[in-house]
């Protein structure tokens, strides 16, 4: 149940995000739904210096991101993402 309303209040809160990340992106350019596990103040902190944060649940950390983003959320953060979604709208 805690799952299902995780889920619904993600999906909620992400859908305005995706409108304006979509009209901040070129066709030929993807999103990432990006999923990162932060246990504390000071590692939201890092996230937040190298992508905007969308959402914060628990120790969760959601956002939807631009390639460019990713490749720098990649470079400096790998360890702490848990999971990520590549997303086109074509």
């Amino acid at each position: 149940m805690k799952k299902i309303i995780l889920s619904s209040l993600i999906i909620s809160f992400l859908f305005p995000l995706t409108l304006f990340a979509l009209e901040n992106s070129t066709p030929e350019q993807g999103l990432h739904f990006v999923h990162l596990k932060a246990k504390n103040l000071e590692e939201r902190s890092q996230i937040a210096n190298v992508i905007p944060i969308d959402q914060v649940i628990e120790n969760s950390v959601y956002s939807l991101i631009n390639d460019n983003d990713y490749g720098q959320l990649k470079k400096s953060l790998s360890h702490l993402l848990f999971e990520s979604h590549f997303l086109t709208f074509n």
